[in-house]
């Protein structure tokens, strides 16, 4: 049932696709896997209620420094409530962690988490590639 232009395509792509008696198998798997996201903002609220609202296919956190304010236990509940986590930066020691993210929710691989992973590998791929002078 798919439009003939992405049946063209798919039939133009053997290294993606394969064509049997019942449609298309993926051949293709992304490069990588995303396993967790990290945000950090001024402001943490901030930060705690964009991470809570990042699809929970993986583990999720908030990354504070000592420069910043003591998490207010308002946020440290809706950071709890939605299974963020949050990770205190220290200058020479160790990541402490104040709140311990949930583990992220898996079930069975799908289309957005094929894309998600997708879009982390083209964005390390970018950040990684240093211009030419």
């Amino acid at each position: 049932m798919l439009p003939e232009i992405k049946v063209q395509r798919l039939r133009a792509a053997p290294h993606a696709a394969v064509e049997t008696d019942e449609g298309f198998e993926l051949t293709y798997s992304p490069p990588g896997m995303l396993r967790s996201v990290a945000l950090r903002s001024r402001s943490v609220e901030r930060a705690v209620d964009r991470a809570a609202r990042f699809t929970p296919i993986v583990e999720r956190f908030v990354l504070v420094d000592e420069t910043q304010q003591p998490v207010a236990s308002p946020t440290e509940c809706v950071a709890r409530e939605w299974g963020v986590g949050i990770i205190s930066l220290c200058c020479g020691d160790s990541p402490e962690v104040l709140v311990p993210a949930s583990p992220a929710e898996t079930g069975i691989p799908s289309v957005y988490r094929w894309w998600v992973a997708e879009l982390a590998y083209e964005r390390y791929l970018y950040e990684s590639t240093q211009p030419v002078s």
